[in-house]
């Protein structure tokens, strides 16, 4: 049987006979006692999380000795000779290093017998055409795209001006003395990682990328982090090199002579450095990591005979008939899948808001709208209907897309609504995939977040949501916010009151997705006691308030209560989901 799936809006249709879930290892080099060893770290999770959205059963394994089956091998520059010898015979190696690098001039280099051994993915195309032309390696261009587990860095005051992180030598040196000269602010982090050098990316106006070597290539390795965090970025590029078209108009590219006065262009210039800011993280979102892994596996079908991205997990009982009931509908819009991505894309930035610009109402941003602040939920929007931001709605129609193509089984479910706005959004992708059978459920007082109760709920002690007048919103007006997008129907189930009044007793009897946003641990731990053991297997839940340690420590005791051992999936430093095992 055929299915379609929806990648971030891409479509394709692929054989539903497996029911396996295909196996992935993803080799990350490390070794003990070198920290450089993490300068792949994010090229990592980037695959790894790439294939968990396309339901891979994926690891990640450090010691090369314990790979087998099906590998993408990550830093393989790193293994000797003997490791080589011992690796499986599906193995992809995923190049990082440049044609100048010692590791591939150098013949006798045990990574050059590792690159003509196995298929070659490149992040280059630059780099990759230079491969295929020199060394008579035919390396496929694979760029590195966008998982929303990637947008974590914090928002900060920018006290640096400019951030420049990697390795010493005399041309990158030259530059950051003449950023100096000009009287830049400037940080060079060499061996910083992590968190330490999350913070210093957070603190600065402009990242900028120097190429160690030439001839130089577009280094989206060192890029894409800042992009998907949404920093200004100035990268070199020279005569004969290029920029991936696609993420052009997101980069200040410049010439090696002009990298210093480009990074004093945009630290004096506020409104033009706040447009490319805008530019990062929308324009590398369009890159879709998923679609990317899935169309490069796929020219490898006959090396990789055991790999085929079906997405399918067994379920009891189950969905077959569901699932071709829903392909009946499929053939209306499965021929105008741009109208779909472009009306769900329209409505999500209406209502975060960033369509027009909303002003924040919070007391921390003074009335002024950042579009990154907004992109990660991180105000109070005064006309919005939805704070969560760009980054959690775009996972919410991901997970919401992906258990209709799947035929999982289930209404959507939001427990604390604010405005509506997630909840309009769930029923606007039902609408716009022609689903006409599940509900959307709206769980709120309507009149803001209860008093703690420390007795019962001691992790509540103290919490003031109570006292946030902001947070109140009528059921009539989120009904009438409802009716402005014309999505308010019968379909659309309003649960008004407490949770522990309304949801043990809501008309549900299966849910597919399961959003809970209410702040505390009373709230939170209420809803998972109340609704848990109705989402299907592959379902999923997803929690909005993970960052409060009181929403956390609920989530956290529930699982560990009930044995749920799904991972916690991050998605913009606050927020996390998960998938319910089948």
């Amino acid at each position: 049987m055929k299915r379609i799936i929806n990648t971030n809006g891409i479509y394709s249709i692929i054989d539903e006979d497996r029911t396996e879930m295909p196996s992935i290892v993803v080799y990350a080099r490390s070794v003990a006692g070198r920290i450089h060893t993490a300068t792949l770290q994010e090229l990592v999770e980037c695959v790894y999380h790439g294939f968990r959205n396309l339901r891979y059963d994926v690891r990640i394994e450090t010691d090369p000795r314990k790979l087998s089956g099906n590998v993408i091998l990550i830093g393989g520059f790193g293994l000797t000779k003997e490791e080589i010898d011992l690796l499986p015979p599906t193995v992809i190696t995923y190049n990082t290093e440049h044609t100048s690098s010692r590791y591939l001039c150098d013949p006798s280099h045990p990574y050059r017998s590792l690159m003509m051994k196995f298929p070659v993915w490149d992040f280059s195309s630059d780099n990759a055409r230079r491969i295929r032309e020199t060394l008579h390696i035919d390396a496929q261009f694979v760029p590195l795209g966008y998982v929303p587990e990637l947008t974590r860095v914090p928002r900060s005051n920018a006290d640096i001006d400019v951030l420049f992180y990697g390795s010493h030598n005399e041309r990158r040196n030259a530059v950051i003395n003449k950023m100096r000269a000009l009287g830049l602010s400037v940080h060079h982090a060499f061996g910083v990682y992590g968190s330490d050098r999350d913070a210093l990316i957070a603190r600065s106006k402009v990242i900028i990328n120097i190429h160690q070597l030439l001839p130089g290539a577009f280094e989206i390795l060192r890029i894409a982090y800042c992009l998907a965090n949404a920093k200004a970025v100035v990268t070199e590029c020279n005569a004969g090199e290029t920029i991936d078209a696609d993420l052009a108009e997101a980069l200040f590219p410049a010439a090696y002579e002009e990298l210093a006065d480009a990074c004093l262009c945009l630290v004096k210039d506020d409104k033009r450095r706040q447009a490319l800011e805008d530019a990062a993280l929308t324009t590398f979102s369009r890159r879709c990591e998923p679609v990317i892994l899935r169309n490069a596996i796929a020219s490898l079908a006959d090396y990789f005979p055991t790999v085929e991205p079906t997405g399918v997990q067994k379920r009891s009982g189950g969905n077959k008939a569901k699932v071709e009931n829903a392909m009946s509908n499929y053939s209306t819009w499965s021929e105008h899948p741009r109208l779909i991505n472009r009306y769900l894309n329209l409505l999500e930035s209406t209502l975060v808001g960033s369509l027009y610009g909303d002003q924040p109402i919070d007391p921390w941003h003074g009335g002024k709208y950042d579009p990154n602040v907004r992109a990660l939920g991180r105000d109070w929007p005064g006309l919005a209907q939805t704070m969560i931001g760009t980054v959690r709605m775009r996972n919410l129609r991901h997970l919401c897309e992906t258990t209709i193509l799947d035929g999982t089984p289930g209404d959507f479910v939001e427990t604390g609504v604010w405005r509506g706005g997630a909840c309009i959004y769930m029923r606007g992708i039902l609408e716009a995939y022609g689903d006409a059978t599940r509900r959307v459920f709206v769980a709120d007082s309507f009149k803001g977040l209860p008093p703690p109760n420390p007795t019962e709920y001691p992790a509540d002690t103290g919490d003031q949501h109570h006292t946030r007048i902001q947070l109140a919103v009528s059921r009539s007006d989120v009904e009438e916010n409802f009716r402005r997008y014309g999505l308010l129907d019968d379909r659309v189930i309003f649960l008004e009151g407490w949770f522990k009044d309304t949801l043990s007793t809501a008309p549900i009897d299966k849910i597919a997705v399961l959003r809970l946003d209410g702040d505390m641990y009373e709230a939170t731990i209420q809803a998972l006691d109340s609704l848990y053991h109705k989402v299907s297997p592959g379902g999923f839940v997803i929690v909005d308030d993970y960052n409060l340690r009181p929403s956390a420590q609920a989530v956290n005791d529930f699982r560990t209560k009930h044995g749920v051992h799904s991972p916690l999936i991050p998605i913009d430093g606050w927020a996390v989901w998960w998938r319910v095992s089948v």
